[in-house]
């Protein structure tokens, strides 16, 4: 027999590892910590996760710290009730953590903190198996917000972030620092008025070579820069990813390479970029076939 709890974390409390946790409709002001494999099932725009507390650094909205998680169905405020609140959103995994794979996270409409990110991972826990399908992830315009983080993980399995639909998204639509990255099937819009990355493949640390990326089908509008790939200056990286099958329209530049990329870039309909259709700003050859 189910049993009713007032909040989620009471019901995740007292769920056991495998249970599903049904969350109804209404609004609920906590935080969540997952710390074993559940699912959770939410009404979508009827259940709303709406976290009140001040956010502080390192102290995410939702934590997900066990393989196997499922959330599904639910609608976060991250931005707090009046847009401003800067939360930290869901992590998965933590730093140089242990192992959470296999999380699926879908069907959710997430609102990013003021200044922050919806989604992330971990910097160097395994999140093998990841993905992130069929989400909503919706900025307030100007509030400089990115919709999804891959951080540098250990592990050979791939995260995959497939046909979401990202909106008035200022900072960025969603950035890779990782190998085996799959990006597909996506929506991506910035907010017209200060986007700037719509997909970033990057190394902040430098020196790292990743490798397996592939960023396929994805529609990317509104951006200073619709695909971004590589750093700033030359720091010894190596990111190496196919781009095909997308759909880079009228941002200021489709699609920028820049230190330490090497890339595929086939069949994609790059148009109405006010800028450039593909600026390359290095010596490196881009392959670069039957784009239109």
């Amino acid at each position: 027999m189910a049993t009713a709890f007032k909040t989620i974390n009471e019901g995740i409390s007292a769920a056991s590892a495998g249970d599903v946790v049904n969350v109804r409709e209404g609004t609920y002001n906590e935080r969540l910590v997952i710390d074993k494999q559940l699912r959770l099932d939410g009404y979508g725009v009827f259940t709303n996760v709406v976290p009140l507390d001040v956010p502080t650094a390192d102290v995410y909205d939702v934590e997900v710290n066990a393989s196997g998680t499922r959330i599904i169905g639910f609608t976060f405020f991250f931005n707090g009730t009046d847009g401003t609140r800067s939360g930290n959103g869901i992590i998965v995994g933590d730093l140089n953590g242990p192992p959470v794979t296999d999380v699926y996270i879908g069907s959710n409409t997430i609102y990013p903190g003021h200044t922050n990110t919806g989604i992330r991972t971990g910097k160097y826990a395994d999140v093998s198996g990841l993905i992130i399908n069929r989400n909503t992830i919706r900025g307030d315009p100007g509030s400089m917000c990115e919709g999804i983080y891959i951080h540098p993980y250990t592990g050979v399995g791939n995260v995959t972030i497939q046909n979401n639909y990202l909106a008035n998204l200022s900072y960025g639509g969603l950035s890779i620092e990782a190998s085996n990255v799959q990006v597909l099937d996506n929506l991506i819009f910035g907010d017209e008025l200060s986007a700037v990355y719509g997909i970033r493949f990057v190394d902040l640390t430098g020196g790292e070579n990743f490798s397996n990326v592939i960023i396929s089908d994805n529609g990317v509008w509104d951006f200073q820069y619709g695909i971004s790939v590589g750093t700033d200056s030359d720091v010894g990286s190596t990111l190496t990813a196919t781009i095909d099958l997308n759909r880079v329209n009228e941002n200021d530049i489709g699609l920028l390479t820049r230190h330490g990329a090497n890339l595929t870039v086939t069949n994609n309909q790059i148009r109405n970029n006010t800028l450039y259709g593909m600026s390359n700003e290095t010596d490196t050859v881009v392959i670069a076939e039957n784009n239109w």
